[in-house]
């Protein structure tokens, strides 16, 4: 059991197909979208793209440790 703080997460976690389609289908079309689009892609909007995808990695990087800390303060409740 668990609740969910996330307000974009906090209404689709309990339909099951929702939650997929959000957190994994929706991801990769994104991740396909933007790998066909860098083969057409200038040098500056390469440069730009991979400034971006880094940002946009480093904040995945930081929620999954923040997880990982929650879950492993679990036993401590």
């Amino acid at each position: 059991f668990f609740i969910e703080v996330n307000i974009f997460m906090a209404k689709i976690i309990d339909n099951y197909i929702v939650c997929f389609i959000s957190t994994v289908l929706f991801v990769a079309i994104i991740l396909l979208f933007i790998y066909h689009r860098l083969f057409d892609a200038t040098e500056r909007q390469l440069t730009q793209s991979n400034l971006l995808i880094n940002v946009i990695f480093f904040i995945y990087v930081l929620i999954n440790i923040s997880h990982l800390l929650y879950i492993s303060m679990l036993p401590l409740y």
